[in-house]
């Protein structure tokens, strides 16, 4: 289906009446004559979406657009919108015959198809928004697929980042070269016990001379004491003649409890020697022996440690390893998923592909920073032909950002699939006005279709 004939009333600047016969049409003047208006007046016709806020000419109360489409065998179909200045839109489609349809935008949606006919607009989405619109034109949504698999990758990199931790501690670790085992402290016990009866024998020995010392210098104080007494006593006898058989007979026992102190003084005199000599001949223990074992055992003790820490690094380096060759594989699955999804919807065109956050065409982001525009808008070409839609018009509004080869390659595509252009092309030619050219890229200029 194509567009065999537009009437423009009081839509922007234009009043137009334009016959085409499905044929390709360039519509070429100076800026603000009414070129974008006659093409967006075709859009607002199909789609109802106004492409200016306020579409009637001013001074106007209302304005229309009708086309009439060629179906073919079939009878044309008559589209008409009428619409006005109060914000009243009315569509109608019906058959050159009077039949009308009882949903004209749903039929005309069907008759479009999904995506715009207008490459330029196609190319211009963002990557993520072009991704996304053929998924939805093709039924496939890989977004849970995709959401899982960067869940996977920021996983996996961790898992990655753990392993590298681990390697560089393992690393730090000096080289294990023999299996040991731990050495307990049983065999210095014994020693360490010997000693200690030893030094808690001296300390007793060194209690009981203190002891000795002690009674020694009681009974010195209490000899003093005695002869302090005697001396009294004696003063006494002198001055009190009366008590000299009292006084002599505690002289008597005086000198009985001297003889005993002295006789006491002897005997702790020669325990004390005992004691000392004793004391001198317990030389003190030489713990160095033991002090050498301890260390030794505490540095084997440290090796074995480092064994541990090494096996239980190596432990865990393989179960990093494993975790990470595991994610690879459910990352694998997904993005087997992800192509079976693609391959089981057929793609528009060879080569397209669906990236992360973009489409891929041939193996490269379908951007700007991999492919010209020019590129670009005949790849969307391509696209939108490979949609099929029952009418086959397009849109291209940036006609004059196209090279010649750019623009042959597109008007090729149309006729090779019967599709009509509509392009929009700026002159500075003072002789032009408004018009409207058949679409023909030859080696002589077009010639005015009307």
């Amino acid at each position: 289906m194509k567009i065999n004939r537009l009437k423009i009333d009081n839509f922007m600047k234009l009043n137009v009446d334009i016959e085409m016969f499905g044929k390709s049409m360039i519509i070429k003047g100076k800026n603000s004559i009414g070129k974008s208006s006659f093409i967006d007046s075709i859009w607002y016709l199909l789609t109802g979406k106004k492409i200016p806020d306020e579409p009637i000419q001013k001074g106007k109360d209302s304005g229309s657009i009708e086309a009439v489409i060629d179906r073919g065998e079939d009878a044309p179909l008559i589209c008409t919108r009428k619409f006005r200045r109060d914000g009243e839109d009315t569509l109608t489609v019906r058959t050159e015959g009077g039949a009308a349809f009882s949903s004209p935008q749903t039929f005309l949606n069907n008759l479009i198809g999904q995506i715009s006919f207008d490459p330029f607009e196609f190319v211009n989405k963002q990557p993520l928004d072009q991704k996304k619109e053929i998924q939805k034109i093709l039924g496939v949504d890989t977004t849970e697929i995709e959401r899982k698999k960067k869940l996977m990758l920021t996983e996996k990199g961790s898992l990655e980042n753990t392993l590298m931790q681990l390697q560089t501690e393992f690393n730090k670790l000096p080289e294990v070269t023999e299996h040991l085992e731990r050495r307990k402290m049983d065999e210095v016990t014994e020693k360490q016990k010997s000693i200690k009866d030893i030094r808690d024998k001296k300390e007793a020995i060194k209690e009981e001379i203190q002891v000795c010392k002690q009674q020694s210098t009681d009974i010195t104080n209490n000899q003093i004491f005695i002869l302090n007494q005697r001396t009294t006593n004696l003063t006494k006898i002198v001055a009190l003649e009366k008590q000299i058989a009292e006084l002599n007979q505690q002289n008597e026992e005086g000198l009985q409890k001297e003889a005993d102190n002295k006789k006491n003084l002897q005997m702790l005199a020669e325990q004390l020697d005992k004691f000392n000599k004793s004391y001198s001949d317990i030389a003190d223990p030489d713990d160095t022996e033991i002090q050498t074992i301890i260390e030794e055992i505490n540095k084997h003790n440290e090796r074995v440690a480092q064994m541990d820490q090494s096996l239980a690094l190596g432990v865990k380096i393989e179960a990093a390893m494993k975790a990470i060759e595991t994610k690879k594989s459910e990352m694998e699955a997904l993005e087997n998923d992800r192509v079976k999804l693609i391959q089981s919807a057929k793609m528009p065109i060879p080569g397209l592909d669906f990236g992360e956050d973009n489409l891929i065409f041939d193996g490269l982001p379908f951007t700007k920073k991999q492919f010209s525009t020019a590129a670009m808008v005949v790849i969307g070409t391509q696209i939108i032909i490979a949609m099929n839609p029952a009418l086959r018009i397009m849109r291209v509004k940036d006609w004059a950002l196209l090279d010649t080869e750019t623009k042959e390659k597109i008007t090729d595509l149309a006729a090779e699939h019967d599709f009509q252009i509509f392009a929009e092309l700026v002159t500075d030619d003072p002789t032009i006005g408004f018009e409207i050219t058949e679409q023909k890229i030859t080696e002589e200029s077009p010639e005015p279709a009307s």
